[in-house]
């Protein structure tokens, strides 16, 4: 039952903060290319890890992560009014690499493929015979 109420408080969570992100927060540093993946409650309900994701650069990922710790009074303010709870979970973001991870992959197989297409026609005129 525990594991139930969790799983719900956390979709709450991730709800409250998403739209809170994207409706309330002024910064623009955490603009459209930061999103709230997922959230982890404990048992008890207390704390809530939050998983973010960041399409960035190293730079931008940094910056938003100053952010958010900038703005964690905030978000669990926010989280306060609107989680109808007897008591508000301190929030721990938590970058998720995950996505950005998946493109890189991504990239690197689409360009091994276009090399694997365009090595043939390139090595059929280097390796003909000379005689």
């Amino acid at each position: 039952m525990s594991s139930r109420r969790s799983m719900q408080t956390a979709d709450e969570v991730r709800r409250i903060l998403s739209e809170t992100l994207r409706n309330k927060v002024k910064d623009p540093v955490l603009d459209a290319r930061v999103s709230f993946i997922e959230v982890r409650m404990s048992g008890d309900l207390a704390n809530a890890n939050v998983y973010y994701s960041v399409l960035g650069d190293d730079e931008k990922r940094k910056a938003v992560s100053l952010s958010l710790s900038k703005a964690h009074g905030f978000f669990r303010r926010e989280l306060g009014r609107k989680l109808n709870s007897r008591l508000t979970p301190q929030i721990h973001f938590i970058e998720d690499r995950t996505i950005a991870e998946g493109f890189a992959i991504d990239q690197l197989i689409n360009k091994a493929l276009a090399d694997d297409q365009a090595g043939p026609q390139g090595d059929s005129e280097d390796n003909r015979d000379p005689s």
